[in-house]
């Protein structure tokens, strides 16, 4: 298949750049990714986002489990990075924790485009749906392309995998890239036809933490206790009750007044 390279390669450095920045805006603060060609959009469209705190790691596997503490320890979605092929199969152990322990994680796999599939290209298997029923959601992401359409479907994709992320049921959501090579240009462009999200206000976010609202029973003296997917604020109605912290609660990091540290 023959495409004009400079298109291609400024639409991947232009893809690349609209998720680094809609993940900053969406609230990740942290990007762990591991080596390889075919993610190089996402990789340096993420560090090329100031707000984002993006960190190289060799081994799939590791990055996986470092993501999941990161998320773990802040209760906000962590993402990752890899190429295509195999690397992503290495995240499995920790999507399948983060999956049963409820933490948010946003999963960023680079693949192969549609002509390379299904025909012996190395590194090539197939990422659809890679992660089965351990995710709270996949989205194949379309082929980077430069138009304001295109751009804003990815935006509403990316916000639609956070929302996903950090829901009642919060958990991994897995996002496949497919990119062509040149995956990019050989003189890094002004990102100029960036769109901004509408910003997402605090009250947004939190809603997906606590869902249905905290309503206390009819007891004299209750106890409220904080485990691990407690989120690290609780409502008003529940200042003037102890909270008894499990070791892993985010909520130990709160100065509640009646917090209860065990």
């Amino acid at each position: 298949m023959t495409t004009d390279p400079d298109p291609t390669a400024q639409a991947n450095s232009l893809w690349g750049h609209t998720t680094g920045r809609g993940l900053a805006d969406l609230g990740v603060e942290v990007v762990f990714f591991s080596p390889g060609s075919r993610s190089t959009p996402l990789v340096l469209g993420c560090e090329g986002e100031p707000r984002l705190s993006c960190f190289p790691v060799l081994d799939e596997r590791t990055a996986a489990f470092l993501a999941l503490g990161q998320s773990k320890r802040t209760g906000r979605p962590t993402a990752l990075i890899c190429t295509s092929g195999s690397a992503p199969t290495h995240w499995y152990p920790a999507v399948t924790e983060a999956s049963y322990s409820g933490i948010p994680l946003l999963l960023l796999s680079a693949d192969r485009p549609p002509e390379l599939q299904e025909c012996g290209a190395g590194q090539t298997i197939n990422q659809v749906h890679l992660f089965s029923t351990f995710v709270r959601g996949f989205h194949s992401v379309q082929l980077p392309a430069a138009d304001s359409e295109s751009l804003h479907s990815l935006q509403s994709i990316l916000q639609l995998a956070y929302t996903q992320s950090t829901s009642h049921s919060p958990g991994p959501v897995h996002l496949n890239f497919p990119f062509r090579e040149p995956l990019w240009p050989s003189i890094t462009p002004t990102p100029t036809q960036l769109f901004s999200f509408p910003t997402l206000t605090e009250s947004q976010v939190e809603a997906g933490e606590i869902k249905p609202p905290i309503e206390l029973p009819q007891a004299r003296f209750p106890v409220v206790i904080a485990g691990l997917n407690c989120p690290p604020h609780l409502p008003s109605n529940l200042d003037h009750i102890p909270i008894l912290c499990d070791s892993l609660s985010p909520f130990r990091e709160n100065d509640h007044p009646a917090r209860i540290l065990r």
